[in-house]
């Protein structure tokens, strides 16, 4: 059953696997509820998904998705220019699954794709004025959060990290309190250099989510 224009698409991990699957593609993101390391964790979890899918009516008896589910597809599919948000640890690697998210752009809309702990995926459709600026107030957010009082004096602060992904890695932003940083990530995920300190991190986000 189609939603419509003001409501948020709702999927499961095993929904957006299996979107994946049948395109014989990859989802850019996070799936907090399956192995994706294991074959048959994911085989079973495309199994699952083309399931649900139609029984939702997101898919006729065909599995073949309804049109606002292929737009997603058309969307995220296969992408690495994906923007990603997470909590970062001192290696700039996703430490928690308590934000994470993900936007794709697409002409001059952006799809806001969020992840919950459990596994399910929203997705609405923003413009770009509201997407960067969105982007922007995450990161004023963690560079002006306070330091918990009762956080051990040793502990790991972890930061807010923006990814902004490219073919062969990503450049990330990430905040905490009173410092922001850029980087670049490698393929695999690590750090190629040090950390640079980021002055004017309003006019950065808006630099790589445009070019």
């Amino acid at each position: 059953m189609e939603p419509t224009n003001d409501e948020q698409l709702l999927l499961t991990d095993d929904e957006v696997i299996a979107i994946a699957a049948r395109r014989e593609s990859f989802w850019p993101t996070v799936f907090p509820s399956v192995d994706v390391e294991d074959r048959d964790a994911l085989v079973n979890a495309t199994f699952r998904g083309l399931r649900s899918l139609v029984a939702r009516e997101l898919a006729d008896d065909a599995a073949v998705p309804v049109a606002s589910v292929a737009k997603l597809a058309d969307t995220a599919c296969g992408r690495t220019d994906v923007i990603s948000v997470y909590v970062g640890d001192d290696g700039f690697q996703r430490a928690s699954l308590a934000m994470a998210s993900a936007h794709y752009r697409s002409g001059n809309e952006w799809l806001l794709e969020t992840i919950s702990p459990a596994g399910l995926h929203g997705f609405s459709w923003c413009s770009q004025e509201n997407t960067v600026r969105y982007l922007q107030m995450l990161l004023d957010a963690a560079l002006l959060a306070e330091v918990p009082k009762s956080a051990e004096p040793d502990a790991p602060l972890l930061r807010l990290c923006i990814a902004f992904g490219e073919r062969d890695g990503a450049t990330v932003l990430a905040a905490r309190p009173r410092q922001a940083q850029q980087v670049q990530l490698g393929r695999d995920g690590k750090a190629s250099g040090p950390p640079s300190a980021v002055t004017g991190i309003n006019a950065e986000v808006q630099r790589l989510a445009l070019r």
